[in-house]
């Protein structure tokens, strides 16, 4: 037995495998009664669940975007993922196997026009032009003083010399998923500590945008939730000795000092 995709696909989708570029779960049903033995023959897959958290939504980014450049356009490229990876509708395609049904492919159904936006994205030149489409679509709109800035860059500067945002209504269920996203990073430092460096060049794909005050200050004009993630503090989970270091630290707390923001290019 096996799901077969909608006809209409694109036919850049036609029978390709996305599985290698996702994070996903298969959920099965067993209606086997005492058929089997210590495995079920019969299970049937019910539905491939493609995760879309900010994790699975930045590996599918990083698994098809691997000669992109670091930097700003990678930066912005990241960006669009996140704003619009949901458009895309999955499928599967599973075939009978011994021990019940076998995922075989997972597929597109439909993309939302994900594709055709991403396509019109890099077809643009300039950080100016990716930047102001992305505003377009997410505000219908782009406020003028960021229309006004001729280009921009990529710039790590201390938190201190940020402000947050004037708009300071959060949702808290976004606060929260980037605030996971960031802690599962910590997870894995469990060999060395993490530093300024090393964590800044994990949340760097969350720089905010901010525009340069004239008392020399950033504001925060779009990212205050990554903003509110980044800049709290994280429990660091006590380091496992290695073979060099045996010593095993115990648990403590990380404050950044440091934040990677989209700032006008300085002249």
């Amino acid at each position: 037995m096996k799901k077969k995709n909608i006809p209409n696909n694109p036919p850049s989708f036609e029978n390709k495998d996305w599985s290698n570029f996702l994070s996903y779960e298969t959920h099965r049903e067993y209606n086997c009664g005492e058929k089997c033995d210590d495995y079920c023959h019969y299970a049937v897959i019910t539905e491939v669940e493609v995760k879309t958290n900010i994790k699975a939504i930045d590996y599918f980014f990083t698994k098809t975007n691997k000669s992109l450049p670091n930097g700003l356009v990678r930066i912005l490229s990241s960006w669009f993922h996140r704003k619009h990876f949901e458009k895309i509708s999955w499928g599967f395609e599973a075939d009978c196997g011994y021990y019940g049904q076998e995922l075989n492919k997972v597929t597109i159904e439909s993309d939302g026009g994900f594709f055709n936006l991403l396509e019109g994205f890099n077809s643009l030149v300039s950080n100016k032009e990716k930047l102001e489409f992305l505003l377009n679509l997410e505000y219908g709109s782009v406020l003028p003083a960021i229309k006004e800035i001729e280009d921009w860059q990529l710039k790590l500067v201390d938190i201190s010399d940020v402000n947050k945002s004037f708009n300071t209504s959060l949702n808290k269920s976004v606060l929260d998923e980037y605030t996971r996203y960031i802690r599962s990073f910590f997870e894995t430092y469990t060999f060395a500590r993490m530093t300024d460096f090393s964590y800044g060049s994990i949340v760097k794909n969350l720089a905010p945008l901010c525009l340069l005050k004239a008392d020399g200050k950033y504001q925060v004009v779009d990212g205050r939730h990554r903003f509110e993630a980044i800049t709290q503090e994280y429990i660091m989970p006590p380091t496992r000795p290695t073979k060099t270091n045996k010593k095993k630290t115990p648990e403590g707390i990380f404050t950044p000092s440091k934040l990677w923001i989209i700032c006008p290019m300085e002249k």
